[in-house]
């Protein structure tokens, strides 16, 4: 079977596995009509898109994405979503419009090995991917129909990878996934640059839809400057949360305060918020910024260092571990205020009722 692949020319800054256009950057930027090209001979296509012929100028970068969405999270709207962006971040740093114009997205379906050997077909060629966005750990380790992995037709090259990304709709599927550098980080800086994008706060935000923000609250608040208690939650895949999960939880636990006789107004200021932040710094730092998060639910033992929330001084008053939320063992409930009504929240989310309302499947991590 043939594989079909996408080259979306807009989006500027090249990194191709090839040595760098050393042209000097300018501003402005345009988007080229997307074509449709085979990587094979056969330049027949089963997508029912124009067929016209691999365009004949040498792309400034090939950026190629997993568009196995059910895997990798990524759908040709967030990939556009993240071209935008990078194209605004490329015309900040003064890249031209010409070489902007050639910047070129490749979408690429199939098994692991498939995807290798797309990569490998183009590896030496104007079209060499240098950068791949949602692939997994086995992308560099998997062989291809030619028994060398990427690693191998890289040689003296070695790729950079990260594995902490988050890509998807925060509203159906998202996913933790790879960026992948398939290019010399030093030699090759234009590559680095559209790699360490990637992973800025920017390219991170523009690699999912929907995704909630640390301020936000799924509750309305009668008075948002006086909640009665607010609760976060660890809004990324390794905790097992999702939104339906902690809306099933929040209406378990208000149900439960009205049994208890707390007022509707303090039931209904009650703040659920999300946090976003992949790494137990990042995630602790907001945490402490926020300065006012009562009961956390879904981060692991590290978030809590020598009875401290990393890298602040807000104290852990109790906290349980072990617990399994949305199909994810080893996942933490912690109290970090000493008010009453945390010390009641936390007591009613650490019960067997609590416990329950957190255990239904996560169908969108």
């Amino acid at each position: 079977m043939k594989k079909s692949f996408v080259l979306v020319t807009g989006l500027a800054m090249a990194f191709s596995l090839a040595a760098c256009d050393p042209t000097p950057l300018h501003s402005s930027v345009r988007s080229l009509p997307t074509t449709s090209f085979d990587v094979k001979s056969d330049t027949s296509t089963d997508t029912g898109t124009s067929s016209e012929s691999a365009p004949t100028v040498k792309p400034y970068v090939v950026i190629g994405w997993y568009s196995k969405s059910e895997t990798s999270g990524l759908t040709a709207d967030i990939v556009a979503n993240f071209e935008a962006a990078y194209k605004a971040h490329l015309t900040d740093a003064g890249v031209s419009s010409s070489l902007i114009a050639t910047v070129a997205f490749q979408a690429i379906d199939g098994k692991v090995a498939e995807v290798v050997d797309a990569i490998q077909s183009q590896y030496g060629t104007d079209n060499a991917v240098s950068l791949f966005l949602g692939g997994g750990g086995n992308l560099l380790t998997t062989a291809g129909s030619n028994g060398q992995t990427l690693a191998d037709t890289l040689g003296s090259v070695t790729a950079t990878d990260s594995n902490d990304v988050v890509m998807g709709d925060y509203d159906g599927t998202y996913k933790t996934r790879h960026v992948t550098l398939l290019a010399d980080a030093t030699a090759n800086t234009v590559a680095k640059d559209a790699y360490d994008f990637a992973l800025s706060e920017a390219g991170r935000a523009a690699l999912v839809l929907n995704a909630p923000t640390s301020s936000s609250s799924s509750t309305t608040t009668v008075d948002p400057e006086n909640p009665y208690v607010v609760i976060g939650w660890w809004n990324y895949s390794k905790s097992g949360l999702t939104n339906d999960i902690m809306a099933n939880f929040e209406a378990g636990y208000k149900a439960y305060l009205a049994t208890q006789n707390v007022s509707t107004s303090n039931i209904d200021s009650i703040v659920i918020r999300p946090y976003t932040e992949s790494k137990m710094t990042n995630l602790g730092a907001a945490l402490g910024n926020d300065a006012d998060v009562d009961v956390f639910l879904g981060a692991g033992k590290a978030l809590v260092v020598d009875g401290k929330v990393t890298g602040t001084e807000i104290t852990a008053v109790n906290q349980t571990t072990g617990l399994t939320m949305g199909g994810i063992s080893s996942r933490c409930i912690f109290q970090l205020s000493e008010d009453e009504a945390a010390a009641a929240c936390y007591t009613w989310a650490v019960s067997d009722d609590g416990i329950a309302t957190l255990q239904t499947p996560s169908t969108t991590a």
